[in-house]
């Protein structure tokens, strides 16, 4: 009996001992979100294919931020956030795989205003009543990386997915 005892207290350490982390793959959430956050890194993407009698076609657009002067303010009271200041975007588009036009479009004085939810790893924005959620991939005591992915239907053999990955630091 003592070495059935001695043999179930050895399995029992050897699978809690090599059982693998639940968080090893998963966001690395160990801080709160409310303070001042300047954005370092913004980038879009939309891959659209549209498929017409049996043949598809990919079209590709990239935006990403440069000359970034842009916070937002998460507060921890009121769930409200502001947006402010300004960046650069550079926007890239490829159809088929081939470059067509890459192009700048500066964004100055851009503010805006709304509320915040955090549920586990998801945070969601509302700006008037526009709606967007994002999956939280860090948030430690010096970065916030989060990003959002979604597919559309639009109709006609025509999908659209829309992938965002945006990292803030304070």
């Amino acid at each position: 009996m003592k070495k059935l005892s001695l043999l179930f207290a050895a399995m029992t350490l050897l699978f809690v001992s090599c059982s693998k982390d639940d968080d090893d793959n998963g966001p690395k959430i160990t801080a709160e979100i409310a303070g001042t956050w300047t954005l370092e890194s913004y980038k879009y993407q939309e891959h659209t294919v549209q498929s017409v009698m049996g043949q598809s076609a990919t079209t590709d657009q990239v935006e990403e931020a440069y000359d970034i002067n842009y916070t937002m303010v998460f507060s921890e009271e009121t769930n409200e956030v502001v947006g402010d200041g300004s960046y650069g975007l550079e926007i890239t588009t490829s159809i088929q795989g081939q470059q067509m036009n890459s192009y700048d479009d500066g964004i100055s004085d851009y503010y805006d205003e709304g509320t915040y939810e955090m549920a586990e790893t998801v945070l969601t924005l509302d700006f008037y009543g526009d709606i967007e959620e994002y999956e939280i991939l860090e948030l430690t005591a010096s970065t916030l990386k989060v990003k959002s992915e979604y597919t559309e239907d639009l109709g006609s053999g025509t999908e659209v997915t829309y992938t965002t990955t945006t990292t803030f630091s304070r």
